[in-house]
């Protein structure tokens, strides 16, 4: 046939034929083969070479291509690369290598947690772990900062049976313990850290305490800092509290899932198991869609390759068709003349599969470091959202939660116009003074109010208190009141509710607090209106924290004089915008307005991109214009 007079058309469909292999069978590594078919009808486009010299440079790109690759094919090997062109394996890289996670009772105990150590080793021997939310910063005033959770094995020198730490690039393993913490990579990408860097954590409402990088490990599935509890109690004076417990079964265990669940969930100290093959196979799942619709995409894409290349042959041969008939009559033999037809659309195909194999790589990195998972919204079967009514608000969480099409989501808030549409089920009452108040009344509904016991109802009062300024706010029902009595009964302590709440700051925010009411505070509009901005570089200057500008918008209110007030704060992001009033200046319209925010009345939000100046002078012409449209005089 004539087709296989071409050599050059033969090599390259030789490595079409190799790549569709490697599809179908992937782990053979024909893939390799296939470069070297096209790199021989790559040299066969421009120069004949002897079938000798064709076979031997097929064998050596193959081979050079194989050893260039030799550091991806190890990953390969040990599964650290997608299997099946998946990427859940990959979202399990720096994740438990065992079977179970056991979760212990926060009232369990030191002697119940023996008691439970004595009944592991008839499935396997476990390790006792710590996880405590702490933020983590530097003084690099572009890198913001981030929650995570600090990790803490009872036995360092076990953790890596447990625990695979590995670098993402050179998959080398990361010796634990070592000279420093080992962060997870999106938290060193966040703060700019690399191996031997400073930074700082702390726990809610304590100050910073310093930390030494030592090193980074590949992980898509939550935030960590991994430490020893040495470290531990250096930092923070005092023993971790292990509540967590990573099980390696023994092999007569592995395949009886369901019995060892059963077995752990009976003893007295658990209170929840987690099974990783079984979330593993739920990724799985959840990832059986997106195979399909890669499929369809690759589909497509082939398909109109191979329209553009029909189309752009049957425009070369209908241009060329009297070129074509005077080389057939000066002895061009078959091939030579098919060349010089597909000529052009081999070189663009070659060009095209070149680029398309290299950029290819980087695609696949930038996917698995890009589309992470937030594994509780990924896997959860309802979603609770409190206190919120736009899924906005949850910014980072909102592309999981919205990913997750079959858990139900249930509403509870009392905020303005909640979207009815995207929830489920929605218990949203607007003249409630705060989301805690519905909580406690859906509790005493469904479940009687006896069992609430006293650290739900100091939960439930604190979330009363802050909504309402400590009950200065309106919406100050007389049940609100028999609530707190009801509270009060269980044996709430409200004077130590109080100082911890609102007497238990760090210097720093009382300092930021100082600044911002001092030369921050700018008082406009005829003394009507007020606004307090802080950049981020002004508040790393005060070692800010989440939560440390809590209540400052409320201060300047304070003023005989001012009817609204704002607090701008920036992050890395955006500018997140607090808004307050007294009386009928209504901020959530105002909020919704030129925000794009919303809220209550008195008490409204909303967020700018633009920059911290242009924020500013955009707050006080909208406030100028709102007034005067509203009829708000001095």
């Amino acid at each position: 046939m004539a087709i296989f007079e071409n050599i050059t058309l033969v090599w390259f469909l030789a490595g079409v034929l190799f790549l569709f292999l490697e599809a179908v069978t992937p782990g053979f590594f024909l893939i390799f083969f296939g470069l070297g078919a096209w790199a021989v009808a790559a040299v066969t486009f421009f120069a004949p070479l002897p079938a000798g010299l064709q076979w031997i440079l097929f064998m050596a790109v193959s081979v050079a291509s194989l050893l260039a690759l030799r550091k991806r094919l190890k990953l390969l090997f040990e599964g650290r690369l997608a299997k099946d062109d998946n990427i859940e394996d990959p979202i399990f890289s720096g994740q438990y290598i065992g079977r179970e996670v056991v979760v212990l009772k926060e009232d369990s105990g030191a002697g119940a947690a023996t008691d439970f150590n004595t009944a592991l080793p008839q499935y396997a021997q476990g390790l006792y772990t710590a996880s405590v939310l702490v933020n983590a910063e530097t003084d690099d005033d572009d890198s913001g900062d981030m929650t995570v959770y600090l990790f803490v094995a009872e036995n360092p020198a076990a953790l890596p049976e447990f625990v695979d730490l590995h670098e993402r690039k050179s998959g080398a393993d990361i010796p634990f313990p070592g000279s420093g913490a080992v962060v997870t990579e999106k938290l060193a990408d966040r703060l700019k850290l690399q191996a031997g860097d400073s930074f700082r954590v702390n726990r809610v409402n304590e100050e910073a305490v310093s930390l030494t990088v030592g090193g980074v490990a590949e992980n898509y599935i939550f935030n960590y800092i991994y430490i020893t509890p040495d470290e531990y109690r250096r930092l923070f004076g005092e023993a971790p509290g292990y509540d967590t417990v990573l099980l390696n079964l023994d092999d007569a265990w592995r395949g009886r899932a369901d019995e060892v669940m059963a077995g752990l969930l009976s003893e007295e100290p658990v209170a929840a198991v987690m099974d990783i093959p079984t979330m593993r196979e739920e990724f799985d799942d959840m990832f059986e869609s997106l195979n399909a619709v890669v499929g369809l995409i690759i589909g497509a894409a082939g398909l109109l390759a191979f329209v553009v290349l029909y189309n752009l042959t049957n425009i070369n041969i209908t241009e060329r068709t009297r070129e074509i008939a005077t080389l057939k009559v000066l002895g061009f033999y078959t091939g030579e003349t098919a060349a010089y037809i597909y000529r052009e659309n081999l070189l663009l195909t070659l060009i095209g599969i070149a680029f398309g194999l290299v950029l290819g790589v980087f695609l696949h990195d930038f996917v698995i470091i890009t589309a992470e998972v937030d594994e509780v919204a990924a896997r959860a079967d309802i979603i609770c959202c409190l206190d919120f009514n736009n899924p906005s608000r949850l910014e980072g969480l909102t592309a999981a939660i919205e990913a997750n099409t079959h858990a139900k989501k249930l509403l509870i808030d009392h905020h303005l116009a909640p979207p009815e549409e995207y929830f489920d089920l929605s218990f949203s009452y607007p003249g409630a003074s705060s989301t805690s108040y519905i909580v406690y009344k859906l509790i005493s509904r469904f479940a009687g109010a006896h069992t609430i016991d006293r650290d739900m109802g100091t939960a439930l009062y604190v979330g009363m208190m802050t909504d309402t300024g400590n009950f200065s706010f309106s919406f100050l029902t007389p049940d609100l009141f028999r609530v707190v009595a009801a509270l009060v009964e269980k044996g709430i302590d409200i004077p130590y509710i109080n100082y911890k709440v609102y007497n238990s700051y760090t210097e720093g925010r009382v300092r930021l607090l100082g600044y911002a009411l001092g030369p921050k505070l700018d008082v406009f509009e005829r003394g009507q209106a007020a606004c307090m901005s802080l950049t981020e570089k002004e508040l790393r200057r005060f070692h800010f924290k989440q939560g440390d500008s809590e209540g400052f918008v409320n201060y300047p209110l304070s003023i005989e004089t001012v009817k609204m007030s704002a607090l701008l704060l920036q992050n890395h992001k955006f500018i997140r915008i607090s808004l307050r009033s007294r009386g009928d200046v209504d901020v959530t319209a105002f909020a919704r307005r030129y925000f794009d925010g919303g809220g209550h009345k008195n008490a409204a939000g909303g967020k700018s991109t633009d920059t911290m100046e242009e924020t500013v002078e955009r707050y006080k012409r909208a406030v100028a214009e709102y007034f005067r449209e509203e009829g708000i005089n001095g």
